[in-house]
């Protein structure tokens, strides 16, 4: 689905692609792990892509079932 208005040019190319983020993974997903073990939250409100993108790749692998709102302030074009 194409919602651009004709003449317009897409940002990204491939956005459907399942991409990983193999070095944010390797730095932060350790760190995240253990603040939710110590806080054990009942929901997660996410403010930022990054911390987002992690919790939604320990979901995938079924690591944690908290669910996650997203509720962005800025507005920045990125890949998360």
């Amino acid at each position: 689905m194409n919602c651009l208005t004709p003449g317009k040019k897409k940002l990204y190319k491939n956005i459907k692609e399942n991409k990983r983020y193999r070095i944010y993974e390797s730095l932060f997903l350790s760190f995240i792990k253990k603040l939710l073990e110590e806080k054990q939250p009942d929901l997660i409100i996410c403010i930022h892509a990054l911390p987002t993108y992690m919790l939604n790749y320990m979901k995938k692998r079924n690591d944690i079932k908290i669910p996650v709102i997203n509720v962005y302030t800025d507005y920045f074009i990125h890949r998360f």
